[in-house]
C-alpha cells in the first residue's frame, strides 16, 4: 500500500509516496538493501516503537507517532545506529535525511498517514 504523510501542524508533506510495512517480514526488512531513499519517499512501519540502522547504507530521519497521530519523537538515525524504545509509539515513519529539519517537524505535531491521491 502507498500513502502520503502530512504534518498537519506545519501544513507540509513529509512524504508524498510512502510504502507501508505492516507484515512481520516487511517490518524486519525495512529499508535494508536499498542504496538511498529519494526525497518525497518514506516507509511507514506499523506497529513500531523502535528502529535500527544495522546494515543500512545511508542515514535517515525517523518520526514516531502515538495512536492519536502526535509526534512522540523525531530524530536522525545514523547508519548502524539504534533509536530508543519510544513508549507510547504506535508507528514509525522513516524518511530521507534532512526531512525533519526542512519541515520543522517536532514533538507534539499532528502527523497523518493518508491514502495517496489518485
Amino acid at each position: 500500500m502507498r500513502v502520503r504523510v502530512v504534518n498537519e501542524t506545519r501544513g507540509v508533506d513529509l512524504a508524498t509516496d510512502a510504502e507501508v510495512a505492516s507484515s512481520f517480514g516487511a517490518r524486519l526488512r525495512g529499508l535494508l538493501g536499498r542504496d538511498d531513499l529519494p526525497q518525497g519517499h518514506g516507509l511507514v512501519i506499523q506497529p513500531c516503537s523502535s528502529v535500527h540502522g544495522v546494515g543500512m547504507r545511508f542515514p535517515i530521519d525517523v518520526v514516531f507517532l502515538t495512536r492519536d497521530d502526535r509526534v512522540a519523537l523525531a530524530m536522525r538515525l545514523r547508519r548502524y545506529g539504534f533509536s530508543p524504545l519510544v513508549r507510547g509509539a504506535h508507528l514509525a515513519i522513516e524518511l530521507p535525511e534532512g526531512t525533519i529539519a526542512a519541515t520543522r517537524t517536532t514533538r507534539g505535531d499532528v502527523v497523518r498517514v493518508l491514502p495517496q491521491s489518485p
